[in-house]
Parts: structure tokens; sequence; C-alpha cells
């Protein structure tokens, strides 16, 4: 999330500080997916 931070800025992942964009929520996403499923179990990206 640190790199995605850097490249998007902060406030697009999370404009209020807390809550997650769209974005953010799909980084979110993906970041969890990579870090717990195979590559073979993982949905194709939309």
């Amino acid at each position: 999330m640190a790199r995605a931070a850097e490249r998007h800025g902060a406030a697009a992942l999370a404009p209020d500080g807390v809550h997650p964009s769209a974005l953010g929520h799909d980084l979110r996403t993906d970041a969890w997916l990579t870090a717990l499923l195979p590559t073979a179990d993982r949905p194709a990206p939309a």
C-alpha cells in the first residue's frame, strides 16, 4: 500500500483518510489475494 500511495497519492486511495476509494479498495483486494491465494486460484482481473 505504501508503493500505491507513492504512485497514486494517499488521497486517491482513501480520500477521507479512513475509507478506501474504489481504487484503494481494488488495490487492497489485489494485495490480499496475492498474499493468500496461490496464483492458479486467483480470479482473473476485471
